[in-house]
């Protein structure tokens, strides 16, 4: 039966295995003609990206005081590939990489900001981030 046309079954014998009948079927279809199948349909909804993937990892050790062996946890490699199979996984060595990246672009970011408040000097400031605190010294 052809999901697409409920009322248009695909002939084919039930020893046969190849798909070229669903191929032709897939050309000629009425309901099909002029709709191109789409992979985010195919996907159902997923929005994978290996950058994403890398930020979110970034974003988990910075915030939550996950060690960089987090990315290499045989349980969380697990949930990833149940969710995404052809995920391309990082290694530690990667993820403290992408930390520091990240941490060079928004030092430098924060810098400039501060820029406009000529009054700041170096000082140290106590920061609160839920039950974390974090001593943060600005120049």
């Amino acid at each position: 039966m052809c999901l697409s046309n409920n009322e248009e079954s695909i002939p084919r014998l039930f020893t046969d295995t190849s798909t070229s009948n669903l191929v032709r079927h897939v050309q000629t279809c009425k309901a099909l003609v002029g709709k191109q199948p789409s992979i985010i349909a195919f996907a159902h909804g997923s929005t994978y990206s290996h950058g994403r993937l890398r930020y979110l990892l970034v974003k988990e050790v910075a915030l939550c005081a996950r060690p960089f062996a987090f990315a290499e946890d045989e349980p969380f490699r697990e949930i990833v590939r149940m969710l995404m199979p052809n995920a391309r996984l990082i290694s530690a060595n990667t993820l403290s990489k992408d930390v520091k990246e990240v941490y060079d672009i928004t030092k430098a970011v924060v810098k400039e900001k501060l820029k406009v408040y000529p009054f700041l000097s170096a000082d140290i400031l106590n920061l609160t981030v839920g039950y974390r605190h974090f001593p943060v010294a600005f120049m």
